[in-house]
């Protein structure tokens, strides 16, 4: 792992000597992160409009092949292979920024072993010192001990370099405090011991609450209109093409004695003025 998070270690060390704030320090890593992550999320957002180009074409493989799943298979891996798509292309660049992530979080939770490389007998050495010292309270289960190790070394670095050194210059004086907070604090509220009574308190969590079931709810009715539309378009298609066929018939008949007013192309006609009608109200 450790050679997974080096680099991030190295690039957010040195971004915090560059700014002097971890605040910032941050800030930067993750533009940094995302302009290399760039051209993948671009790749695979090209694969998904690809993909999602083809899906009246699906749809009407679907609808010809219904209750033959085996041939419906077939015919859409033809129809990939002749497109040049491959239908996990999308999601495969999408998993790449998680490593990304996983790394930048074991450098931020563990500033003293990942951000500034000291041994475990260092850390040893530095959290009896702010145990003794700072008044730290080891917690039992804590992932962040090392962050709080941190900004108190950080409070008391005069006295902890006096007695411990900097350890060849690898300790760092981290200041936590970005635009009036202290990112180094542990938060320690407790959602159950809020005043439920008060409106300052309820309505912006009812909010919060709300939030993504209403951003839930409409990407539903996104996708559902965005399905109908695909519908529409296939139908119109077929009902072009259904129209086409009966007007060849009507101008080229087999049997021309036979021949009478054919009302199926005027019918034909009138359903694709109707879904056409329909096709625009939606949009």
């Amino acid at each position: 792992m450790s050679w997974i998070t080096a680099p991030f270690a190295w690039l957010l060390k040195a971004l915090y000597d560059l700014t002097g704030s971890y605040g910032w320090a941050v800030v930067l890593f993750g533009v940094v992160v995302n302009l290399i992550l760039l051209p993948f999320m671009a790749k695979s957002k090209k694969s998904m409009m690809r993909t999602s180009r083809l899906q009246p074409r699906i749809t009407e493989l679907q609808r010809r092949h219904e209750g033959n799943q085996q041939k419906l298979n077939e015919e859409m891996a033809k129809l990939y292979r002749e497109e040049k798509i491959n239908p996990m292309s999308g999601c495969l660049w999408s998993l790449i920024p998680f490593p990304i992530l996983i790394a930048l979080y074991s450098v931020i939770r563990q500033p003293l072993t990942k951000m500034m490389g000291l041994g475990a007998e260092a850390v040893t050495q530095l959290t009896d010192w702010v145990t003794t010292n700072a008044g730290y309270v080891a917690q039992a289960k804590s992932a962040y001990q090392e962050i709080q190790i941190a900004d108190l070394i950080h409070q008391n670095w005069d006295a902890v370099t006096g007695a411990l050194g900097d350890y060849s210059g690898k300790l760092l004086d981290l200041d936590y405090s970005f635009i009036g907070l202290n990112m180094g604090q542990q938060p320690s509220f407790k959602i159950w011991t809020f005043d439920w009574s008060n409106k300052a308190v309820w309505l912006p969590a009812l909010g919060l609450f709300l939030i993504p079931i209403v951003s839930a709810l409409l990407s539903d009715q996104q996708d559902h209109d965005a399905h109908d539309a695909a519908r529409v378009a296939v139908d119109l298609l077929h009902d072009a093409g259904r129209a086409g066929h009966l007007l060849d018939r009507q101008q080229h008949p087999r049997h021309p004695a036979r021949c009478q007013p054919d009302e199926g192309l005027q019918q034909a006609a009138r359903q694709t003025r109707c879904r056409a009608h329909r096709a625009r109200k939606r949009a």
